[in-house]
């Protein structure tokens, strides 16, 4: 597998990252940013409710917005939305409606629904979230494991008999190296293969341990924290 950065795909309202034109949707961008990164820990600035259109406006503090549509809240009862307001640490938007109901939305909710370039973006499969990691991951072991002994990517070339821009790329996280690979790799580096891969089952254990962070009940807004 090869890969170069997020998916092409709508994307939701940008700001501060160059021009932009929203779609007929008022939620995309046409032209978006060719590659987003986000970092955590993330924190909220605004949030303010278009009742004329049923959406929150989330800003968060670098500037980005996004448009998250009211019936994408799993506990949102249907009445009048009284207020919203951002926790005093930015990790929430708080709800209360007019039934008495309240809750809180975490940023990371916001940014699962809408924001492909985000590692758990809902509309990524697992299994290409952990193959896309694995890479990055990889790629990172092999690069320590050169600088520790002192090879150049032309060394470890000859040595392993890969071509050097083929080690360029798994350093670079931009390929999966085969299992082949990875015993030529190893055997060059002087190293087992388990130790190039050690960061990959770190990851996957918690990646597949990891819960869903958005909780809430009626009336007592709670939130589990990671």
């Amino acid at each position: 597998m090869s890969w170069e950065g997020p998916g092409d795909g709508e994307m939701p309202l940008w700001v501060g990252s160059g021009a932009a034109a929203l779609s007929s949707d008022g939620m995309s961008v046409t032209n978006p940013p060719p590659h987003i990164h986000v970092t955590t820990p993330e924190t909220l600035r605004d949030c303010v409710y278009d009742a004329g259109r049923q959406e929150f406006l989330v800003t968060f503090r670098d500037g980005r917005m996004y448009r998250l549509p009211r019936g994408l809240l799993p506990e949102d009862d249907g009445s009048e939305v009284l207020s919203v307001g951002v926790d005093r640490d930015g990790s929430a938007f708080v709800v209360r409606q007019r039934s008495g109901n309240s809750f809180e939305v975490p940023w990371d909710f916001v940014l699962y629904n809408l924001e492909p370039g985000y590692p758990y973006y809902k509309g990524r499969s697992p299994q290409r979230r952990l193959e896309e990691d694995a890479a990055v991951r990889i790629g990172r072991k092999l690069r320590e494991l050169r600088q520790e002994k002192r090879l150049t990517t032309y060394e470890l070339a000859r040595r392993s008999g890969i071509h050097r821009p083929n080690i360029s790329r798994m350093e670079s996280g931009k390929h999966i190296p085969t299992v082949d690979t990875l015993g030529r790799l190893a055997s060059a580096l002087g190293v087992p293969v388990a130790t190039l891969v050690s960061d990959v089952w770190r990851y996957e254990a918690s990646f597949r341990e990891r819960g869903p962070r958005y909780v809430a009940k009626r009336g007592s807004p709670r939130r589990r924290r990671a």
